[in-house]
This record gives structure tokens, sequence and C-alpha cells, in this order.
């Protein structure tokens, strides 16, 4: 219990904006200071070489399509076409969401990225529970929450993903978000 209620925490902490704003202080060790801004000076870089994601051509596409590859594979996450890959991540995602308010503007990058990649892991197994085949994709209806530019990219929340399985309403909720660039689409966040 006390593990879920953790990993709640973390993920508030990885999609509530910060009510800071990025260029107020933070009371830290020398440290932790040291490591926002090596961080800082890392992502403003990889944000200016505008790297772009590869991706489908609509919203309910991609979200279709990593369902598919969650009940078709076997394959690790890293092997998802519909998923940011790590340098997606690294070098499109990360950056542009950098300065936003969000947490990642008080957290360093290897921290932010370590708990992002366990966040996505126990998201995709909480999906893989549900125990989906083929048949519960034919009808998905994807409630989205809201839309925000972030740097480049147009960030779609999702809130829910509800699916019929033996003839009940299943709602998939660790599908958190997908991105847009240049119109393409990704699934960005997902978690428990």
């Amino acid at each position: 219990m006390k593990s879920i209620n953790f990993l709640i925490l973390i993920l508030s902490l990885l999609t509530i904006s910060c009510n800071d704003k990025p260029s107020t202080k933070i009371e830290s060790s020398p440290e932790i200071q040291e490591k926002l801004k090596k961080s800082r000076e890392e992502l403003t870089k990889r944000k200016l070489q505008n790297h772009s994601i590869s991706g489908f051509k609509s919203k309910e596409e991609s979200v279709s399509e990593f369902l598919k590859e969650l009940l078709n594979s076997k394959q690790s996450k890293d092997k998802y076409h519909s998923l940011l890959n790590d340098f997606e991540k690294e070098y499109v995602f990360f950056p542009n969401i950098y300065g936003e308010n969000t947490s990642l503007d008080v957290t360093p990058l290897e921290d932010y990225r370590l708990t992002f990649d366990r966040l996505e892991t126990l998201g995709i197994q909480r999906i893989k529970e549900y125990k989906l085949d083929s048949s519960n994709l034919k009808n998905i209806n994807i409630v989205w929450k809201s839309s925000k530019v972030y740097g480049n990219l147009l960030i779609h929340k999702i809130g829910r993903i509800e699916v019929i399985k033996n003839g009940s309403k299943l709602e998939i909720n660790q599908i958190k978000s997908l991105i847009e660039q240049n119109g393409k689409f990704k699934v960005a966040v997902v978690a428990p």
C-alpha cells in the first residue's frame, strides 16, 4: 500500500505543474543546485537543436497503435513505434516541457528521467494486466482532457480510454498524454 501511495505522489509530481516560477531559487543543497544548473544548460542546448519526432497521422491512431503494440508484442517498450523512444524523450519532449512550470523545472534531469521511466514501465504493466485482446480494440473511445502548447509541442492530455471487454466498459487511465509535432502524433506519458 505504501508503494502505491509513493507512486501516486511521484506521478503527481510529474503531471502537476509547479507553483514556483522556473527562475525562482529553490531551497536545496549546493549539489542539487549544481545538478539543476547542468540540467538547465543541457536542456536549453537540446531545445535549440530542434529535433522532431516520428509518429502517426492522428491522435486516435497513435493511441490505437500503442494499445495494439502492447497486445501483439513480447518486446520491450524500447521497441514500440507508438511510444516516444529514448532519443525523442531526451531531445524533443524533455527540452520542450522544461521551463513550462513542470516538475522538470525543479528536478535534475537524471532524476526526472529515472522516475519517468519507472512510472512508464509500471503504467505499461498495469495496462497489460487488463488482458485485452484485439477484439477489445475495435471500438475505442478516447475522452480528451485538454491540449496545451509546451515549446514547439502540443500536448494532448487524455482523461480516459474506454474499451469494451466481455460486454462491459473498461476504462484505461494509464495513458496520460501524447504529443503532436509537425502534424505527427505519439504517446508520450504512460503511468499507473
